[in-house]
């Protein structure tokens, strides 16, 4: 965080819910321009999420701090003796905004 943001703090919060873990952080940085960014870190973090069945988004703005959210799909236990499996309904891609942040 320290690294890019120069942010003075950072919030991370973690929810689960029907199979999925959405996360969120935020921080008070200087933020920036998502449109112009070089390097692969970003695009490396969606990439792997995506492998998974999982979602990244960022909303910055300079001089406006940053937001990371996600969701990934989580694989929760059957009953005992059973196996485990996804619970995964559908794609991350159909769900809101609004369910990601909840």
């Amino acid at each position: 965080m320290s690294k890019y943001s120069d942010a003075f703090s950072a919030a991370v919060r973690l929810a689960e819910s029907d199979g999925w873990l959405a996360f969120d952080i935020q921080d008070d940085g200087r933020g920036f321009d998502p449109g112009a960014v070089k390097g692969s870190g970003l695009q490396g973090m969606a990439d792997r999420l995506d492998a998974i069945g999982g979602r990244l988004e960022v909303e910055s703005r300079p001089g406006g701090g940053t937001v990371v959210r996600g969701c990934v799909p989580v694989a929760r236990p059957s009953p005992v003796g059973g196996s485990i499996e996804s619970t995964v309904r559908g794609s991350v891609r159909e769900r809101d905004d609004h369910e990601l942040r909840n």
